[in-house]
Order: C-alpha cells, then sequence, then structure tokens
C-alpha cells in the first residue's frame, strides 16, 4: 500500500462516519459473527490493536476472502464513526467499501464482488422456471 497523506486518510475517516450514519458498519460481537455470513465487505482494523486481535481478524478475514485495511488507529477510527474504543469495523454495503477502497488505493474494485456477482447468478438461475 502506498502511503496515503493527510488529505486521503481524512477523507477515509469523512467516508466512514457517512458510512456509520447510513448505519452500514457493524461492530464488536454483531462483527465476529456476521463474518461467516457473507454480509461483511470490508474490515477496517486499527493500527495499534492487539496482536491477538489483529490475528484473529485476519484469520477470520482470510478464510472467508474478506479484505482487512489498517491504516487509522483506535483513537482515530472511534472518532470517525462517533463511538469510543473500537479497535475493528465492518462495512456491509459494496459501495461503501468501493469508494473507501478508491480513495486509499487509487482504485474502487471490490474484491468480493466477482464472488457476490457468482452467488446472485446462481440465485437467479435458480428461480427461473424451466
Amino acid at each position: 500500500m502506498n502511503s496515503l497523506n493527510d488529505i486521503q486518510i481524512s477523507k477515509v475517516q469523512r467516508n466512514l462516519g457517512l458510512c456509520q450514519r447510513a448505519s452500514k458498519c457493524i461492530f464488536g460481537d454483531k462483527l465476529v459473527d456476521s463474518l461467516s455470513s457473507g454480509n461483511v465487505k470490508l474490515v477496517m482494523l486499527a493500527t495499534d490493536a492487539s496482536d491477538r486481535t489483529k490475528s484473529m481478524f485476519n484469520k477470520k478475514c482470510a478464510f472467508y476472502n474478506i479484505p482487512v485495511i489498517e491504516l487509522l488507529s483506535v483513537d482515530e477510527l472511534s472518532i470517525s464513526i462517533g463511538k469510543t474504543n473500537r479497535v475493528a469495523l465492518g462495512i456491509i454495503d459494496a459501495g461503501f467499501t468501493r469508494m473507501i477502497q478508491k480513495t486509499i488505493y487509487g482504485k474502487g474494485e471490490v474484491i468480493n464482488e466477482s464472488k457476490e456477482k457468482e452467488q446472485t447468478r446462481k440465485r437467479e438461475r435458480k428461480s427461473i422456471p424451466e
């Protein structure tokens, strides 16, 4: 990942705040439970989270093919969503995920998007009567 300037970091924080106001962020026990359901599109993990927490989220997200971004500290992450002491948060909307990834990486591709399209096609095939 290329180094980000203050403007890009500020934009990520504003986008996270907008995501929270749109109720597209989850955290805490709900986040851990939602990782396996496929609803989480991106996990933002605090850079100063404990090694145990980082390891747990990285392993779970790697298993379920969910991208993890470590960019903000606990304080920065918490302030950007208007909560306190948030070490990790999940984004459940592909649009917000694309917006954040575009700000950070310069492109708006969602890693899980092809998997989502494949699942949608399978559902559509099942619903078409033969």
